[in-house]
């Protein structure tokens, strides 16, 4: 499985497959 991380406005990152 690939995991790609975006970051947000919040300065956050959430983990997408």
């Amino acid at each position: 499985e690939i995991m790609h991380y975006v970051e947000l406005p919040n300065s956050t990152c959430q983990s997408t497959i």
